[in-house]
């Protein structure tokens, strides 16, 4: 057989950007579909907030609030602490440029909204100490970035690319929206949480 070589031609970065969202949802599945088979739930953790047994105040927590996760600053946070009240869930990556332009706008909404909605940080695609560099370049160190190495949390809010914001009204409904939102919208979305 004659087999012909053909030339390599350079990909577009759409192409790339796609390519690359593609893994991270391949990954983020069988992530979810190890978990399943193991018998694996939640955060994995084995305690009953992470697992979904319930809220102290009795209710119910959210299946997307069922996890545990290790901070950039090398706490905890637990998805079950944010049950019961308004919270946005920002979705990011340390070399992303576009989430560098968006910080500000976050820093200011949770400055404004802060003692009214929690702001959650979830950090991808990166090594925690660029995660760390990235919170500190920012200024954004006033509220928990969840360190989410392998994508599972990514993947239970159906994020696939960088940024990303899940808005999350008191009663567990989750609206994810992804890509870049202006400053008016990012404030009229967290305020209707508060107003809800």
């Amino acid at each position: 057989m004659d087999f012909k070589v053909r030339p390599r031609v350079a990909r577009p970065a759409r192409l790339m950007r796609r390519l690359a969202r593609a893994r991270l949802v391949a990954v983020g599945l069988a992530v979810a579909a190890l978990a399943a088979v193991a018998g694996c739930g939640g955060g994995g953790t084995g305690t009953p907030a992470a697992a979904g047994a319930g809220r102290a105040d009795g209710g119910s927590v959210p299946a997307q609030l069922r996890f545990d996760a290790a901070t950039v600053d090398g706490g905890r946070i637990s998805g079950a602490s944010l049950a019961g009240r308004p919270a946005v869930l920002w979705f990011w990556a340390p070399w992303c440029p576009i989430c560098h332009g968006e910080a500000p706008d976050i820093a200011r909404a949770q400055k404004k909204f802060g003692d009214k909605v929690q702001f959650v940080g979830v950090a991808g695609l990166g090594t925690v100490p660029e995660m760390r560099k990235f919170v500190a370049d920012t200024g954004l160190g006033a509220f928990p970035h969840a360190v989410d190495d392998n994508g599972r949390l990514w993947s239970s809010f159906g994020v696939d690319e960088q940024p990303a914001l899940a808005f999350v009204t008191a009663d567990g409904e989750v609206r994810t929206l992804q890509g870049l939102l202006s400053e008016a919208e990012l404030n009229m979305y967290t305020e209707q949480l508060v107003t809800s």
